[in-house]
């Protein structure tokens, strides 16, 4: 225990002063002649034991009452160790600051990244002289001491919000280590945050737990900006029915609204034009249910071939503008050719195909995204196959060299192959050539034959870019519904092929592989309906066939390259643009969105274009050779779901991240001068010790007031026997009465 006054102890002497007091003022007995003494004489006694506890009880109680007093007046404090003169001993310091979106949420026209600021600046004035101050964010740029507190003030007055940053957590264990290493005997951590679930995730708590461990003399005190029941409205991410649509098809948004409070809310869509002006496409309002996200769609449609960016928007403004707008970026191709070769008739044989891949109410009306053409076998060797983006053999037969020779080609410059075997593939050695071992993933071994319609395609377990559209459905995929009853077996496939899709027996039944630049995919099933009646499936003929339909679609894509083109990522993540193939660009100009331009090198083995600056939301555009007939391409950028999250974090998140560690959460100055002045000194006792000498006081009033009221009222009555009985003592044994002259409560 240390005293922040220990003079003020001395008065503990003032104890003696009711003593002497007592000593001083005692009186001698009046001698009163009182005949008939046996009743006296039989009370005399024990109304003296009475008597001298009455007096040697109020003697203690005043006592201690000055003593107290005086204890309090010294200021006592409990401390763990260390001297009252260390409290202006210099500290070291570290400020760690959440910069994330969420700190950009106003209040009272007040960003909580401004309201933490402020505090620190507070902070940082109420140092002892010589202390050294760190000041951390999100960027982890600066992980040192600054050269003095000015300069860590000037560094804190620069903090803004990063759409990239660091989680909370590492930055606070960046700043224990800092502080472990300092030689300064006071070492304090500030965290300032908004004590949101995001920031105070324990899964981002193992480093900062571990540091702690090894934090023992270090006070750490959470400085809360964060707002107990914020309101936001937020837009959800946007989903794009697909990154490249046909020109001759709409584009379907999806996004969601969720906000803490109902209403109605509209969102706007914007599309830019080639210069980054936005130009109103559509409306639509929403009605908002209070903690729950509602979904709503919007569709686009009648827009030139291209890439196309654009924005949804609220209308109107919250506490968080971050999460008001979302990004997306789009392409939009002509309708992509592609060949069909198929047994004769051949237009008979590829119909199912044909009409998976464009429908004939979508041609009659120009909306089909494939333009189909269809030839036999006999006119393979004779047509012109660089025109097409992609080529599809309906049950191939046995073809000739030449005819294999000028597939591999195709493919190896760029081209897409589809082979749907069939009954047609036999005799299986005159698909052993080495033209054709180049496209086929493996040796056909045989046909294995489910007569009881017994087996289906599984695509269960298998994460390829070809079923993403399929992994959104769930388990929803009725593929049970269309039986398969031949499939043709490989005897080993190739090391560098990939099983796209599986049967229920987990044999293969889609197969990829990469020649040259192109893309090859085999279907161990065929997916057409042979006139004979003799079927091999039911995909394209069920009564559900659409998990069909959408496979030829989604390989057709694949193929042509524009099923795994990305134009749409999160903050932070590397962006990669594949430039069309014809295109002889070797450099580009990237603009980001806010204006800076930069020159960008293509890699020319691949054709892509990669920029892993994208720590800023918005449109990115790519442009070379002029804005008329020149490349255009882009990308677009936004936040992540969870960076505009404002849930408040549970006490017991906090227990969980610094399990038995002691920390302190303030909320203004005075809680954080009050838990600093606490960590420095100690716990002070002054508080506690005035009110037991409140406690004191009273007590020796109302017992005061008690034992002389008999008194009083003996005197009152002016007999000799009433005087006696009130408390009567005589010091040499007589018989007379005495009377006690002090006044109540001294």
């Amino acid at each position: 225990m240390d005293f922040v006054n220990p003079l003020m102890l001395a008065g503990a002497a003032a104890a003696a002063v009711p003593v002497i007091l007592h000593l001083a003022r005692r009186q001698q007995p009046r001698h009163v002649v009182f005949p008939a003494l046996r009743f006296i004489r039989q009370r005399q006694s024990a109304n003296r034991r009475r008597l001298r506890w009455r007096q040697l009880l109020l003697l203690a109680m005043r006592a201690a009452l000055l003593c107290f007093l005086a204890l309090a007046l010294a200021r006592p404090t409990l401390t763990s160790g260390g001297r009252i003169a260390e409290r202006e001993a210099p500290v070291a310091a570290v400020f760690a600051f959440d910069t994330s979106p969420r700190m950009a949420y106003e209040h009272q026209n007040r960003s909580r990244l401004g309201q933490a600021k402020e505090t620190a600046d507070w902070v940082i004035s109420q140092l002892p002289a010589d202390s050294r101050v760190a000041v951390l964010d999100g960027t982890l740029a600066s992980l040192v001491y600054q050269v003095d507190v000015v300069a860590a003030s000037q560094r804190i007055d620069r903090l803004e919000t990063t759409n990239v940053a660091q989680p909370l957590l590492r930055v606070a264990a960046e700043g224990l280590r800092l502080l472990v290493e300092s030689p300064l005997e006071q070492k304090e951590l500030y965290i300032f945050t908004d004590l949101t679930q995001q920031a105070w995730s324990s899964e981002t708590a193992g480093e900062f737990q571990r540091r702690l461990s090894d934090a023992s003399g270090v006070s750490v005190y959470l400085v809360d900006v964060g707002i107990e029941k914020p309101h936001n409205v937020a837009l959800g991410e946007v989903k794009l029915s697909a990154d490249v649509v046909s020109k001759n098809s709409a584009l379907r948004l999806q996004s969601s609204l969720a906000s803490d409070r109902g209403g109605q809310q509209t969102v706007e869509l914007f599309i830019e034009d080639d210069a980054g002006r936005p130009e109103k496409r559509g409306e639509t309002i929403v009605t908002l249910e209070p903690g729950t996200a509602v979904s709503f769609e919007m569709a686009l449609s009648g827009l030139g071939e291209g890439t196309h960016q654009g924005y949804l928007k609220l209308v109107g403004r919250d506490g968080l503008v971050h999460d008001d707008i979302r990004y997306f970026t789009f392409s939009v191709d002509g309708a992509w050719p592609v060949l069909l070769v198929a047994p004769k008739p051949a237009a008979e044989r590829a119909w199912h195909v044909t009409e998976a891949l464009a429908p004939i109410a979508f041609r009659k009306t120009g909306r089909a995204r494939f333009e189909c053409s269809v030839i036999d076998y006999h006119q393979l060797g004779a047509t012109t196959l660089e025109k097409y983006a992609a080529v599809c053999l309906i049950d191939p037969e046995p073809l000739s060299a030449r005819a294999w020779r000028r597939l591999d080609e195709f493919v190896a410059g760029g081209g897409g192959l589809a082979t749907l075997l069939g009954p047609r593939a036999d005799p299986i050695n005159d698909f052993d050539s080495p033209s054709a071992e180049r496209l086929l993933p493996g040796r056909l071994l045989q046909q294995a034959r489910r007569p009881d319609g017994d087996l289906f395609l599984d695509p269960r377990g298998i994460d390829h870019p070809l079923l993403a559209n399929f992994a959104g459905l769930g388990g929803d995929v009725p593929w049970d519904l269309s039986p398969v009853y031949r499939y043709w077996q490989f005897d080993t496939l190739d090391a560098d092929s990939v099983v796209v899709m599986r049967y229920t027996d987990q044999q293969p039944a889609l197969i990829e592989q990469a020649v040259g630049g192109g893309r090859v995919l085999t279907l161990s099933t065929p997916l057409d309906y042979p006139s004979s009646g003799d079927g091999w499936n039911e995909l394209l003929t069920s009564l559900d066939c659409w998990p069909a339909l959408m496979l030829t679609n989604e390989m057709m894509l694949y193929l042509v390259g524009r099923s795994d083109v990305q134009t749409n990522y999160l903050t932070g993540d590397v962006a990669a643009v594949t430039l069309p193939r014809d295109s002889a660009v070797e450099n580009l100009v990237l603009r980001s969105p806010g204006g800076d331009s930069s020159r960008r090198t293509v890699e020319p083995a691949q054709g892509v274009i990669t920029v892993s600056q994208t720590e800023r939301a918005g449109n990115y555009q790519l442009r070379a050779g002029g804005d008329e007939a020149g490349l255009h391409e882009g990308f677009s950028v936004n936040l992540p779901i969870g960076a505009s999250d404002l849930s408040r974090a549970a006490a017991t998140a906090l227990d969980d991240v610094f399990g038995d560690f002691p920390y302190s959460i303030a909320m203004g100055a005075s809680e954080i001068e009050r838990d600093v002045n606490r960590g420095r000194v100690g716990r002070e006792l002054f508080v506690p010790l005035m009110l037991i000498v409140a406690l004191v006081l009273g007590g020796e009033h109302l017992l005061a007031n008690r034992f002389y009221r008999n008194d009083i009222r003996a005197e009152a009555d002016g007999t000799p026997a009433a005087a006696a009985l009130a408390g009567a003592t005589n010091t040499d044994g007589g018989t007379t009465a005495s009377h006690d002259n002090d006044a109540p409560g001294q």
